[in-house]
């Protein structure tokens, strides 16, 4: 008789969603675990829960985060560890349920600050709203590494707080704004963002 454990079924572990900057390209975990692809997905972001701090990604273990508190920057753990950010971001439809944006990379840490910029300027914000964001496209980003690629990601609505997202801890929110503006260094290029090709407003 089998033993009844399945390490997918933990509560606590909340499967990740990520952007291979190389490539262009989203990534996520289906029902079944395995790594599938996502075409520009459209999906509720909790930015009023976004956390940033540094975070050190090593192959074969989680990653070990130390985050900001209180708008204080956290002091840097190691040499290994970079400027980072985590959020949760949630739509059964196209992500397959809630899942973990996090990531360290220069091109979506520059995004995750553009959006976080639309978000704060909103006067849905305030209201306790969420947004509903699409990535519209990804934009070449060329530095002295060679050829990346940034999201361009989009607030295309606004919803409720579905029951599936955590209500905000007002700790964090408050480090949000000086946090993120340091998760980025300036080894970013500037460019123009694109003009965007209008498409229909998908559902997330």
């Amino acid at each position: 008789m089998p033993l009844n454990l399945d390490p997918r079924s933990n509560a606590d572990f909340v499967p990740y969603i990520k952007f291979n900057g190389k490539a262009g390209r989203w990534y996520t975990r289906n029902g079944d675990g395995e790594e599938v692809e996502v075409i520009n997905p459209t999906a509720l972001y909790d930015l009023a829960n976004i956390k940033t701090g540094w975070i050190k990604f090593e192959e074969g273990i989680p990653p070990d985060c130390v985050w900001d508190e209180g708008g204080v920057k956290a002091p840097r753990p190691s040499e290994k560890h970079k400027r980072g950010f985590s959020v949760p971001v949630l739509s059964p439809k196209n992500i397959y349920g809630l899942r973990e944006l996090s990531s360290t990379s220069n091109g979506l840490c520059g995004a995750m600050v553009k959006l976080y910029a639309q978000y704060e300027d909103a006067l849905q914000s305030d209201q306790g709203k969420v947004p509903v964001v699409q990535c519209v496209n990804v934009v070449p980003v060329k530095s002295k590494f060679g050829t990346n690629y940034e999201p361009d990601l989009k607030i295309i609505s606004w919803v409720d707080r579905p029951a599936a997202l955590p209500n905000p801890e007002p700790v964090q929110a408050a480090a949000t704004k000086d946090g993120l503006a340091q998760i980025i260094d300036d080894e970013i290029p500037d460019f123009d963002d694109p003009d965007p090709n209008p498409k229909p407003k998908p559902e997330w």
